[in-house]
């Protein structure tokens, strides 16, 4: 008998078959209704895959409205005593949420100070 790659093929295949009918996997789709820990599965492969995403060097999630140079604009806009929070959204093309960043007075919080630092070696002080 010769053995050729469509007979190694097929035993491959008549083996893993078996071997997934007496596991636990197939079994458990017929005999219960859905799987009992599929959200445990779908969490770990969530992690997994965003260990990967890290790994790859791409963060995930929303990108952020508010930059450096927009957020040293706020600053400065809002130290001026004549200026209200209305007009310097409108201007600068962001909501008034988005100040969460800069106290009333145009200092920064601490989360604006985060933004600050992430490309200098320096924090930088607010404007008076």
């Amino acid at each position: 008998m010769v053995i050729t790659p469509v007979i190694i093929a097929s035993w491959i295949l008549c083996v893993t078959a078996v071997y997934l009918w007496k596991s636990r996997l197939l079994k458990r789709t017929w005999q219960e209704p859905y799987f009992a820990d599929t959200p445990v599965l779908i969490a770990e492969l969530t992690h997994a895959g965003l260990a990967a995403a890290r790994a790859w060097g791409r963060k995930g999630g929303r990108p952020r409205k508010m930059d450096r140079s927009t957020l040293m604009m706020a600053m400065t806009a809002l130290a001026d005593t004549n200026s209200n929070a209305t007009d310097v959204v409108k201007k600068l093309g962001i909501t008034t949420t988005t100040l969460i960043y800069v106290n009333g007075d145009g200092s920064v919080k601490a989360a604006g100070q985060a933004i600050l630092n992430q490309n200098s070696d320096e924090p930088i002080k607010s404007p008076k």
